[in-house]
């Protein structure tokens, strides 16, 4: 039985793995859509059976521990991902803005006038 719960893991790891290297060299949208959907199927087969290889592996004085870990760190994970995956575009994007503004200093006119 391990066995056959294994290959389904790895399987899914690697559809998961060649479905984002597709999003990375995806060229339109409409590609980006299929290996998304390509993604979600690996994840789908290896988060599955995540808690089918711990329990088939592990004793049981120690399988609460080791599915307490596995939770805590995807949920981990699921909380960190999107800020640390937005952290170097929002860098990039702040300091696109801030060149931008420091190039513009001093060479627009005023258009402010004080009239007493």
């Amino acid at each position: 039985m391990i066995t056959a719960t294994r290959r389904v893991h790895n399987l899914g790891l690697f559809t998961f793995a060649a479905g984002a290297l597709g999003c990375a060299l995806a060229p339109n949208a409409a590609l980006l859509l299929g290996f998304r959907v390509i993604q979600g199927i690996g994840a789908s087969m290896y988060q599955a059976t995540n808690m089918a290889l711990i329990v088939e592996v592990f004793p049981k004085e120690q399988r609460g521990r080791a599915l307490g870990l596995m939770s805590t760190f995807v949920a981990a994970g699921s909380m960190a991902g999107p800020a640390l995956g937005g952290f170097p575009g929002a860098v990039v994007l702040l300091g696109e803005q801030l060149l931008a503004a420091g190039r513009g200093v001093g060479r627009r006119k005023s258009k402010l006038t004080l009239s007493i």
